[in-house]
């Protein structure tokens, strides 16, 4: 085998080495030997797709300090509208997160998909909606949580839904239509069944008898709501629900018996 080099290929391999060797003195990287790993881009505005496989029953986790499940290895992130890219950016950057899809709301900023591989654990999902929430422009972060609904009592549970009965559709918002009352609750006044709303604030509320109806529409620390609607079809479709926020409870005293 022959290993001498031709002139030229020795001036080429003097050169890269005089190459290498002054980038470590200035502690500036390799040109072969260190390549800084890119970040996934974060998109300047949510996506208006969601993989199938993020609400797949598959994805449903459920944690021994839980009492809910949760949509494994994802969180919901949401901007304040002044957000820059770069900031958005280095927010999703900070929790080692990937945008995988996104929900646009009709006004205002959407909600960010953003999957961490955290294995199915909650604690490190916590965390990182924890760590969010300290930067000044993100407005909401939260897990993602089913859309369910509960019965007063079993005799309303169904697999065959009545003729005579519909689903109400809605989302409960914020007074400012700006975030997502979470936890929420929606129910007939009647209090015949209740539903509990998303980490969107999305709801759908089945088994509604058909007629003038009235619902209840609560949430922690907010004025409750009562809503009469007319159903008339097998799903009644409402504008979005806005709560006010409960001032008088800033502050509470428990006393002791």
């Amino acid at each position: 085998m022959n290993l001498l080099c031709s002139p030229t290929e020795t001036v080429v391999v003097l050169v890269f080495a005089m190459t290498v060797i002054a980038c470590r003195q200035t502690r500036l990287p390799s040109p072969v030997l260190s390549i800084a790993a890119q970040r996934p881009r974060v998109p300047l505005t949510a996506p208006d797709t969601v993989p199938a496989w993020v609400r797949a029953p598959k994805n449903l986790a459920s944690d021994t300090g839980a009492s809910y499940h949760y949509y494994a290895d994802i969180i919901l992130v949401r901007f304040t509208p002044d957000a820059t890219q770069t900031e958005r950016q280095a927010a999703i950057d900070a929790v080692h997160g990937e945008v995988v899809g996104g929900q646009p709301m009709p006004t205002g900023e959407g909600f960010y998909y953003v999957r961490l591989n955290v294995r199915r654990r909650l604690e490190p999902l916590a965390n990182a909606v924890t760590n969010l929430q300290s930067f000044p422009r993100v407005a909401a972060a939260s897990l993602l949580t089913p859309l369910k609904w509960q019965p007063r009592s079993p005799s309303h549970v169904s697999t065959v839904r009545s003729a005579a009965s519909a689903v109400v559709v809605s989302s409960v918002l914020d007074s400012a239509g700006m975030h997502p009352v979470h936890p929420s609750r929606v129910e007939l006044a009647s209090g015949s069944a209740f539903v509990l709303g998303d980490s969107l604030g999305r709801f759908a509320l089945p088994a509604v008898p058909r007629g003038k109806q009235t619902l209840r529409v609560r949430g922690i620390g907010f004025i409750e709501q009562r809503i009469s609607i007319v159903v008339d079809r097998d799903t009644v479709r409402l504008p979005d629900i806005h709560l006010w926020r409960n001032h008088t409870l800033d502050s509470v005293r428990v006393i002791a018996p």
